[in-house]
């Protein structure tokens, strides 16, 4: 159980002796999140050669819903491998997600998933798989309009507005909180084996 409380607000009070100039601030805490029927020890298939072309790629979708104060969700999806003799973890993150109703939902796409590895990994070294873990950031509605207010620009207008919830003072004071229980998730043997075969990756 986490040791803030997600029914408060949280104060921040910062006062310069010198000066006596005091800054404040204030936020609510995100403290809980759970996926929905997610069970990491069940195989994720993400390929299958025995159906036809169009429908080899498989597609897991992951289900949750909005944890009290979250307003934008991150998952990134942790490849874990042995490279050589070192394991290594690279993180496939996820398009952030802005919550607007309902039930919150990502879908994991295999050809996304394949196309990744090979945007990423060579075939220099010899590699072999070991699972997924998953990682979810969730931030408040203060993060979320911060990181949009400084997205790169993609018009004319070239003055970026300036985003601060600090009172007397410029910047952000906000609640992050990152879930990251579901680990070892393993692929089946045909999404293995079209790693091994088929994407020249290095893999064994």
């Amino acid at each position: 159980t986490s040791f803030y409380n997600t029914n408060s607000v949280y104060a921040l009070e910062i006062v310069n002796l010198n000066s006596g100039h005091k800054v404040t601030s204030q936020t609510e805490i995100i403290n809980t999140f759970s996926f929905e029927s997610l069970n990491p020890s069940f195989e994720w298939g993400l390929y299958n050669g025995e159906l036809p072309d169009s429908l080899k790629f498989r597609t897991k979708n992951i289900e949750w819903q909005k944890s009290e104060n979250g307003v934008i969700y991150q998952l990134d999806v942790m490849i874990n491998y042995i490279e050589n003799t070192d394991t290594v973890r690279l993180a496939w993150s996820q398009p952030i997600i802005e919550y607007s109703s309902g039930n919150m939902s990502l879908k994991i796409k295999g050809d996304q998933f394949f196309q990744f590895l090979s945007n990423n990994l060579d075939n220099t070294t010899t590699k072999r798989f070991l699972n997924l873990d998953l990682i979810m950031t969730i931030g408040t509605d203060d993060l979320q309009t911060y990181i949009n207010v400084n997205k790169p620009f993609s018009g004319i207008v070239q003055e970026r507005p300036v985003f601060s919830n600090i009172e007397n003072g410029v910047g952000l004071f906000s609640s992050r909180f990152t879930y990251d229980d579901i680990k070892g998730i393993e692929l089946t043997n045909s999404t293995i084996n079209y790693m091994v075969n088929d994407l020249n990756l290095g893999f064994e």
